[in-house]
C-alpha cells in the first residue's frame, strides 16, 4: 500500500483486515518486523502520553485480544514502541538539525531512521552486556538516548499536522537495524560503569553431572512455558526462559550446552522467529549467567526428644523431598 493511499505513510508487505484505522495500520506494520507498540496520544504542546498501562509490555508483546480492544477504543491514536532489552531496540533521538549534524560528524552507520517533527530517530540493536537507561542531552545538546524503560514514537503517528515517516531508503525491511557505532558504545559503557558498583567476579559453579529433582522440575516448567508461547510473544518468552535456565547453568544445576540445545530445538519450530532466536538465547544467557541460581538450602526439621525420629538420614530425605516439591 503506497503512502499516498493510507493515513500512516507506511508501505506494507500485506494489509490487515479492514477497517484500516491509523492505530491498526501502525501496529500491524510493526508486527511484520517482530516489534510491538502501545497506543499513544500527542497533545497540542507535543507532550506524549501512553493511553494504556504499558510497563508490562516492556518485555512482552500484547495479545491479539488486547490489540483488538485498543484499536476499537483508540482508532485514530498513534503508537509508541517500548525500547530496551525486551524489544532489543535502542533509539538515538536527535531533536534538532544541530543534533543530527553532531551525530553524523561522529559517524552513524546505515540503519533504520524515522523522521520526527524536529529531527531523526536512529534505530540500533540494544547492546549485549550493557545496561542502557534513558537520557536527555547527556551525550550532547539535543541528543537523547532511549533504552530500558523508554519509548519511541512509531512511524504513522501524528504530532499536530506532522506524521512520523521513514527517512528515504531507511525503513524497516529496507535496511537492517545496525549495531551501535564504536564511539557510542564507548559512551554507553562509561555511563553503565558509573551506575554500577563493581561486584566481585562471579565464577560459575561447575556442573556435577547430576540434575536434582528441584532443578529438573524448574527446567521442565520453563521449557513447557516456551513450547506453549503464543505467536507474537515467542521471542520475549524465549528471552525470559533462556535467562532463567542460564541462572541454573551458572549455579551448577544443569549442563549449559544441553539447555541451549533444548531451547534451540523449540525455537527452530518457529520459522518467523528463527533469524533472531540464536541472538536472543545468547543475550539472555550472558545476562542470566551473571545471576547464578541454586537449589535452596536444605533445612533440617527440629523434633521433640520424646517423639520418634527416623534418624539423620530420614530427616535429610524429608527436607530434600520438601525442597523438591516446593
Amino acid at each position: 500500500m503506497s503512502a499516498a493511499t493510507n493515513p500512516c505513510e507506511i508501505n506494507f508487505r500485506r494489509l490487515p483486515a479492514k477497517p484500516h484505522t491509523r492505530l491498526k495500520l501502525i501496529l500491524h506494520h510493526l508486527t511484520e518486523y517482530q516489534f510491538w507498540a502501545v497506543p499513544q496520544h500527542i497533545n497540542e504542546d507535543g507532550e506524549k502520553r501512553p493511553l494504556v498501562k504499558w510497563r508490562e509490555f516492556r518485555y512482552q508483546s500484547p495479545s491479539a485480544a488486547e490489540v483488538e480492544l485498543w484499536c476499537r477504543r483508540f482508532p485514530d491514536a498513534g503508537a509508541a514502541i517500548p525500547t530496551g532489552s525486551g524489544t532489543h531496540l535502542l533509539v538515538v533521538d536527535a531533536d534538532s538539525a544541530d543534533g543530527i549534524e553532531w551525530l553524523e560528524l561522529r559517524g552513524m552507520p546505515e540503519t533504520v531512521m524515522v523522521r520526527t517533527k524536529h529531527g531523526l530517530h536512529y534505530y540500533f540493536r540494544y547492546p549485549l552486556g550493557v545496561r542502557v537507561g534513558n537520557s536527555a542531552s547527556a551525550i550532547a545538546p539535543g541528543v537523547d538516548i532511549r533504552g530500558d524503560g523508554g519509548m519511541a514514537t512509531a512511524v504513522g503517528s501524528k504530532n499536530g499536522e506532522f506524521i512520523y515517516y521513514y527517512d528515504n531508503g531507511h525503513a524497516l525491511g529496507e535496511v537492517p537495524i545496525a549495531l551501535c557505532p564504536d564511539w557510542l558504545m564507548t559512551w554507553l559503557v562509561e555511563q553503565d560503569s558509573k551506575r554500577r558498583v563493581t561486584p566481585e567476579p562471579i565464577v560459575p559453579h561447575p556442573f556435577s553431572g547430576r540434575v536434582s529433582a528441584w532443578a529438573q522440575r524448574a527446567i521442565d516448567a520453563e521449557l513447557a512455558r516456551l513450547a506453549n508461547a503464543a505467536n507474537g510473544c515467542r521471542n520475549s518468552t524465549l528471552a525470559v526462559v533462556s535467562f532463567k535456565l542460564a541462572q541454573l547453568a551458572a549455579g551448577g544445576e544443569a549442563d549449559e550446552a544441553e539447555l541451549r540445545i533444548a531451547l534451540g530445538a523449540i525455537a527452530s519450530q518457529w520459522p518467523d522467529e528463527r533469524p533472531k532466536s540464536a541472538d536472543t538465547i545468547a543475550r539472555a544467557f550472558a545476562e542470566g549467567e551473571a545471576h547464578p541460581r541454586q537449589r535452596p538450602s536444605l533445612k533440617f526439621k527440629r523434633r521433640s526428644r520424646c517423639a520418634h525420629t527416623p534418624g539423620l538420614a530420614g530427616e535429610y530425605q524429608e527436607a530434600e523431598d520438601e525442597v523438591a516439591n516446593g
